[in-house]
């Protein structure tokens, strides 16, 4: 676990072009504002200057989106609880009395238990 963490981070791709797509809004909204002050027709420039807010918009939540999904580097303390922590977990479903277990569980752990009783 901890070795394949070890993995260089490469940024999402798209990560870049979100960038990109938002450097080119506001281009474009700074670029439709001054057509609308020339004298432009106003309803074919706000559609335009809509089109380009919401690339904007979207771009800026992609963007938002992966900074909040950012990567988790474990310790070897935290695999090594991990590890216990399903230990405790496996030690408990299968103590636990069948009528309390769902039936793929329970059905599961009776078998593991009759074979570990076998000695097989």
């Amino acid at each position: 676990m901890r070795q394949s963490q070890r993995a260089a981070v490469t940024p999402a791709p798209g990560l870049e072009a979100a960038r990109r797509t938002i450097v080119d809004s506001d281009r474009r909204l700074t670029r439709y504002r001054a057509i609308l002050h020339a004298g432009a027709n106003p309803a074919t420039v706000a559609d335009w200057i809509s089109q380009a807010e919401a690339d904007k918009a979207a771009a800026q939540q992609q963007l938002i989106s992966a900074s909040t999904a950012q990567r988790i580097v474990l310790t070897d303390e935290h695999i090594r609880d991990m590890i216990k922590d399903l230990g405790d977990l496996t030690d408990r479903l299968l103590a636990a009395p069948t009528d309390r277990k769902p039936r793929s569980i329970g059905h599961s752990a009776s078998r593991s238990a009759a074979t570990q009783e076998r000695g097989s």
